[in-house]
């Protein structure tokens, strides 16, 4: 867990923009915390590939059921959010 960061309102690396939280993580990468507990966690602690790859696949599927509800809102009910982190 050597990526965890702390959030403190007096640190220079942290700033916020309505209900998201930008802070610079001590390896430097830029994250945005944005309420999503399990993506939020991912962000905070993952490795910088493991971080992109959940931020990637949160966005495709928030992007997918956009567009199913836009364009085939018979299908909306295929295209749910789902877990980046299986439980065993």
């Amino acid at each position: 867990m050597k990526n965890e960061i702390i959030l403190s309102s007096s640190l220079p690396t942290e700033s916020k923009r309505g209900n998201i939280v930008e802070v610079i993580r001590k390896d430097g990468l830029k994250v945005f915390l944005d309420g999503d507990i399990e993506l939020d966690n991912i962000r905070k602690r993952g490795s910088k590939k493991e971080v992109i790859m959940a931020v990637a696949l949160r966005r495709a599927q928030q992007i997918a059921r956009n567009y199913a509800s836009k364009y085939a809102p018979e299908l909306i009910n295929d295209f749910n959010i789902t877990r980046l982190i299986e439980n065993d």
